[in-house]
């Protein structure tokens, strides 16, 4: 079983988002996973 995943291929160069960013939006996501994913979930065209 593998549990985890290279990240140095094409993606790496380029990330969406910093490393701040991404802490932020884990924690929020942890503490509070209806909120977050109930924001983010809005902001698809269902």
């Amino acid at each position: 079983m593998v549990t985890s995943a290279d990240a140095s291929g094409a993606h790496a160069p380029k990330p969406h988002i910093d490393a701040a960013t991404y802490k932020s939006m884990y924690a929020a996501s942890v503490s509070d996973p209806a909120a977050f994913w109930g924001e983010h979930g809005r902001r698809i065209d269902w």
